[in-house]
């Protein structure tokens, strides 16, 4: 069964973003892993930093992961202001690293296959999940900044006390295709 390509794990994100943003709505067994470090001799070391560089909130290097073909388009995908530039837009001080301090992601249960490798491209199977979690102490700080004192702290504990769930769960199990560009393999879906 296919649940998340990069693209879903986007769609994903960005639904654990806007939930931070809105205040609501409804890793292990992968080793150890260079953030942002596309490797030039094994496919599956690549996805390794793709999800290390996810769980380290380092989105501003995940397109050095990616072939020429998506690097614009993860880029754009993974930038929190352009993410949630309408809704930061109506609360004023805040800006999109505030609401990604509330946000953490994590890899649970990752198993990352070896590399079926052929010429300059790949296949990688990948079965994880990706836990995007709310801290819900940190977006109390955070919406206190936005309302700028105006609204008292029981009523932020009220709203953030109706929120159903702060985790948000994507389950990955489907297979990441990679090529070799300039001598490092890069995710290209």
């Amino acid at each position: 069964m296919h649940y998340a390509t990069p693209r879903r794990l986007v769609a994903g994100l960005a639904l654990a973003l806007t939930l931070a943003a809105c205040g609501g709505g409804g890793g292990g067994g992968g080793g150890s892993a260079a953030v942002g470090q596309p490797s030039s001799s094994d496919p599956a070391a690549t996805v390794n930093s793709f999800f290390a560089t996810l769980q380290a909130g380092a989105f501003d290097k995940l397109p050095t992961l990616a072939c020429a073909a998506q690097k614009d388009s993860i880029a754009t995908a993974f930038n929190p202001a352009a993410n949630l530039g309408t809704a930061l837009s109506a609360l004023g001080s805040v800006n999109a690293n505030d609401m990604m301090s509330a946000v953490k992601i994590a890899i649970a249960d990752q198993n990352i296959g070896a590399a079926s490798v052929s010429g300059d491209k790949a296949t990688v199977h990948v079965k994880a999940t990706l836990n995007a979690t709310i801290d819900t102490a940190k977006l109390k700080d955070v919406m206190k900044k936005a309302m700028n004192g105006a609204v008292p702290d029981s009523v932020i504990d009220q709203a953030l006390a109706s929120v159903p769930s702060t985790t948000q769960s994507t389950p990955i199990d489907d297979d990441m295709t990679l090529v070799k560009e300039n001598g490092n393999w890069l995710m290209c879906q």
